[in-house]
């Protein structure tokens, strides 16, 4: 059986060794016979142009959605916003959350394109 609890999967409802072993395979512990194993994430990087809407409000610019291909993502959280300068242009990167899944956008002042830079997400 495999089913996600939280931030582990569970692999196996029966295993042939006692609570507090670890397993030989994940070096991970065992507990109620139960093998729990952290859910890796996948990091992949991108550099694709994409299409992102965004709200302007008072001098600050919250994305909203961005296609990818041929998907649409909503944009459930931004979590951090920086810039830096690339000589005389200003390029500001957003780190993301949709569906669980993390994305850093990039929009570069001096040509107005939105790359997806990197993406994270689950196994």
């Amino acid at each position: 059986m495999i089913k996600s609890v939280g931030k582990w999967i569970l692999l196996a409802s029966k295993v042939s060794r006692q609570d507090g072993e670890r397993s030989e395979h994940a070096n991970v512990p065992i507990t109620n016979n139960i093998l729990l194993v952290k859910l890796a994430m996948v990091h992949e990087l991108i550099n694709q142009t994409v299409d992102v809407l965004v709200a302007f409000n008072k001098k600050k610019a919250t994305p909203l959605f961005f296609k990818w291909g041929n998907r649409k993502y909503k944009v459930d959280k931004v979590n951090l916003i920086h810039s830096v300068l690339k000589g005389a242009n200003k390029v500001y990167y957003f780190s993301i959350t949709s569906q669980n899944n993390f994305f850093k956008l990039c929009f570069d002042t001096d040509n107005n394109h939105w790359t997806l830079e990197e993406a994270y997400y689950g196994s």
